[in-house]
């Protein structure tokens, strides 16, 4: 995620903040990268609600499937 995510700020001026965001991840199950970036971004405007946005909000997850053995 970008610091666009971390520094959304609410109606207050309060910034949404890393620790926000790893809760966010910690208080049920993800199944998969697209959920756990739906799940950030709904939080974020959640925590927003409305307020002007002040910067651009980037969310990326990647998911590592290994498919086999690496040859050394």
């Amino acid at each position: 995620m970008t610091d666009g995510v971390t520094e959304a700020e609410n109606k207050h001026q309060a910034q949404y903040g890393t620790m926000r965001a790893l809760e966010c991840f910690t208080k049920e199950r993800i199944g998969d990268a697209a959920q756990a970036c739906s799940r950030l971004h709904e939080d974020v405007k959640k925590f927003t609600a409305g307020a002007p946005a002040s910067d651009d909000l980037t969310i990326l997850a990647i998911r590592f499937v290994q498919t086999g053995k690496a040859s050394p």
